[in-house]
């Protein structure tokens, strides 16, 4: 039986600004390369077969020291990018809750049932997620 680790990018400057990054294909920021780095470091102890990740910068920066340590290819997919924010992708949580405070509201209380204005739903993301 085999094991699925689920490792996240690491740092990005959207992340630390506190707005919705979806899939806007931003880059680590320093603290997000040395996470990236400790993150390799840690998974050495493992014997990767597979490394496969989103297709979006961070993610490709979050994987290649990881690839780079096991001494394998790292796969982008789309299929496994972020849940698309649409309208609110590069807008901080502020401002998406000054302008419609109702629906960052039911983001926030009931995620599974809301879909960002031209974004995908999580179970939209999911489903993607899921084919590969």
């Amino acid at each position: 039986m085999g094991r699925l680790f689920l490792i996240r990018h690491g740092q990005t400057d959207s992340n630390s600004g506190q707005m919705f990054q979806g899939q806007m294909d931003t880059s680590l920021n320093a603290l997000g390369h040395q996470q990236a780095y400790q993150m390799a470091e840690y998974m050495k102890k493992y014997k990767l077969d597979a490394i496969y990740c989103s297709s979006l910068l961070r993610a490709r920066q979050t994987a290649a020291p990881l690839a780079m340590a096991q001494g394998i290819a790292y796969h982008p997919m789309d299929l496994l990018k972020e849940a698309s924010f649409g309208e609110w992708e590069g807008v901080p949580f502020t401002e998406i809750n000054k302008m419609d405070p109702n629906a960052m509201t039911t983001f926030l209380e009931r995620p599974g049932e809301f879909t960002p204005p031209g974004g995908e739903s999580f179970v939209q993301s999911q489903k993607r997620a899921i084919k590969a």
